[in-house]
Order: structure tokens, then sequence, then C-alpha cells
């Protein structure tokens, strides 16, 4: 439990590795303590291979749930990459992803120059919560099919765009029918974490217009995602995929 708490630290206010997400993010993360999850900061400053030794170690092997707060875009490619590694009796774990639109007081992380001062850096901080290895889903539903449709995220590709595609797509979905929202990951480094920052932040919104729509009169639908990575080789390139699972039929929810 060492590791844990030493990033419960560097998640909630206290500064670590040159970055920190606001204490406020803290109440909103209750159910997960509540509910024995363990707490798990990504900054990207370790590996995946550690990250998910380190998950592996504050879950108990994955017996409780898991809150993973990334900070910046280096942490979220890092988040999304070990979570897609995560498998357990040919099951992988359907969580949600959420953004600063959601959590209240989840933001960015912030690095201090020379001088002292302090910058906000460019990227944003995503919680993802997964649930314990109990409640994990066979990882072949995100398996491309010749129904299953599919959005590409690239270079040009806009935040706003791609997160409303998501959410009218989402809607008219099939149960247990992903619709898989994926990235290249190949090319450089820079180009690569701007694919996957926007693919997480797209996805990310969209999932917020579903759990607080600001229009009760629209039709909302929650969905949970699943993360997969395919290595690539034989000219094909290396790609990460996330499939997005829509919860129950559409619903509208009207003021009273």
């Amino acid at each position: 439990t060492v590791p844990v708490a030493k990033h419960l630290g560097s998640v909630f206010g206290c500064k670590r590795y040159g970055c920190f997400v606001s204490r406020q993010a803290y109440s909103t993360a209750q159910t997960a303590a509540n509910s024995n999850a363990a707490m798990l900061c990504v900054d990207g400053t370790r590996t995946v291979e550690e990250i998910l030794a380190e998950a592996e170690l504050a879950t108990e092997g994955h017996a409780h749930g898991l809150e993973i707060v990334s900070v910046g875009q280096t942490g979220i490619a890092l988040a999304l990459r070990a979570v897609a590694g995560l498998e357990r009796n040919s099951c992988a774990p359907a969580f949600t992803l959420a953004g600063e639109e959601t959590v209240p007081g989840l933001c960015a992380g912030t690095q201090r120059d020379e001088s002292g001062r302090t910058h906000r850096d460019r990227g944003r901080s995503y919680c993802l919560t997964l649930p314990a290895a109990t409640d994990w889903l066979p990882n072949n539903m995100i398996q491309l099919g010749p129904a299953c449709p599919r959005l590409l995220v690239g270079n040009n590709t806009r935040i706003q765009p791609l997160a409303k595609a998501v959410a009218a797509r989402i809607k008219t979905q099939p149960e247990q029918q992903p619709l898989v929202v994926e990235t290249v990951c190949g090319g450089g480094e820079k180009l690569r974490r701007l694919r996957i920052t926007h693919l997480a932040q797209g996805v990310a919104l969209a999932h917020h217009w579903q759990v607080d729509p600001s229009d009760l009169r629209s039709a909302t639908r929650p969905f949970h995602v699943m993360a997969q990575y395919c290595a690539g080789g034989s000219g094909n390139p290396a790609l990460l995929r996330l499939g997005l699972l829509p919860l129950g039929q559409p619903t509208l929810e009207q003021s009273t």
C-alpha cells in the first residue's frame, strides 16, 4: 500500500515530479475510496511496465477497482497504453474515461520554471475508473467486424466534431456492439501524443454530454470504454483502439 499512498500525495495537491492535480478532485474521488478502490497517478515519469506492476500491487491483484488520474499528454498516453495491457483469463476492464468537464477540480498539471513561476501544462488531466477483475469483460468484444463502425483520429482531427460524432453514433449503436475510435501510434512522438490526447478528450467530452447533459430534452446514453493496443507489423501501423460500449437504451431526462 505504500506506492498508493505515495501517489495519492502527488494526485491531491502535493507537488511531485514537478506537477500536481488539484486537491478539490479528492472529493469527487471518494466513490473510489469508499468502494475499496485504489488510486494511482500517471504523470509520464514511469514506463508502462512500471504502471502495470504498481496497479497490480495497489489493487491486490485487481481484487479491487482502480482509479487512475493522468496528468498531461504523456500521462494520458501512458495510462491508456497501460490499461490496454491489462488482461486476465481473456478478459479486460471496461472503464469510464472522464475529463475536467465531468470531474470538478480535476485540473491539468503545472510545472515550475527556474525562476519559480508556475505554468499550466498544455495537456489536460483525466480520470479512468476501472472495476475489479471479477467484472471485466471478454477482450474480444472490440475486435473489428464487418459491421463494426470506426472513427479514425488523425493529426488534424478536431475535438468538438469528434465528440459530436461519438455522441451521435453511440445513441444508435446496438447493445454489445462497440463503436471503435482509434489512432495510429507510429510517427513522431509529439504527433503521437497529440493524436492520443485528441482521442481521449473527444471520448471524455462525449461521455460528459451523456452523464451531465446541458439540454435535458436530448436523449443520452452512457458508455463504457475498453482499450486495445495493436502492435502492427507486416506494413500495418501500431494502433491504440478504444471500443465504446453503450449501456442500455437511449434515455430522455425531462426537467421537473
